[in-house]
């Protein structure tokens, strides 16, 4: 059975490896601020949904009880409720507000967080693929070597995926050995939509059926990563073609400069 890993950056040039797939800090935001007041206060007054639902005497109950479950799962605020619900829990609009604008504040403060993580992954993936390409002459004469040595064959790429439907899983990491494969044949280089210069696409995604998708990587000119001008279909099918491995469960992974130091060293006592 083919296992699969996932990795994340944690630092330049080396990755987390896991099992399972490391949830991305800039996954949708979850603040709660007004729900967890307004349950607060519910749970204050010993009072559950249903009983809400019941004092607050609209005509349907259970659409009652569903709306107070999203006021406090998920901060809706329904005008027709709120004032009710602070007059039932004997509290104020003042506190409602102030609840609101924690929410508020705290939302501005993490996204602003995530934002700065999201700039230091794009630099430190850019500084990745600078690296790598650099060094593209040294992979490709050691390419057999880079083959034939598991710990160099699947090597995590920073980024490298493909996402579609057709293989049944929202999201497969690349490893080395696959991208310079395709590098090599020239199936995965494509045209910058910015500069129409020559990028290493690292990244794929779309649809089989439509062809509809989009393609990224490395673009030698722009020095960063962009999108491409090519369609889904072209980079996927060299893809699905390549034969598949499997993962050593006993290996050690190296990072990209562990790798260039081996290579260069090995191609000097030649």
């Amino acid at each position: 059975m083919q296992k699969s890993i996932y990795f994340k950056v944690v630092s330049p040039g080396k990755v987390a490896i896991s099992e399972i797939l490391l949830p991305e800090d800039d996954a949708p935001l979850q603040i709660n601020e007004v729900g967890n007041f307004m349950k607060m206060l519910r749970l204050k007054n010993n009072l559950s949904k249903k009983e809400v639902a019941r004092l607050l005497n609209f005509k349907n109950i259970n659409k009652t009880i569903k709306n107070i479950g999203k006021i406090e799962e998920n901060s809706e605020c329904f005008p027709e409720y709120i004032e009710k619900l602070v007059l039932l829990y004997k509290s104020s609009m003042e506190d409602f507000y102030r609840a609101k604008e924690r929410g508020k504040s705290l939302k501005n403060q993490i996204e602003k967080e995530q934002e700065e993580k999201r700039k230091i992954r794009v630099q430190q993936e850019r500084n990745f693929y600078v690296k790598l390409i650099q060094k593209l002459p040294l992979l490709f004469v050691h390419f057999e070597e880079i083959m034939n040595t598991p710990e160099y064959y699947f090597l995590p790429l920073i980024g490298a995926s493909v996402s579609s439907a057709w293989i049944g899983r929202a999201r497969t990491n690349l490893y080395l050995g696959e991208v310079l494969t395709l590098w090599k044949n020239q199936s995965w280089v494509g045209t910058c939509n910015q500069c129409q210069g020559k990028v290493y696409v690292t990244r794929i995604g779309g649809s089989v059926l439509s062809g509809c998708g989009y393609g990224r990587g490395f673009c030698v000119n722009c020095m960063g990563m962009e999108e491409v001008q090519e369609r889904f279909r072209p980079f996927f099918f060299p893809l699905i073609k390549l034969p598949i491995r499997e993962l050593p469960e006993d290996l050690d992974f190296i990072t990209i400069d562990t790798l260039i130091e081996r290579l260069e060293r090995n191609s000097r006592n030649k």
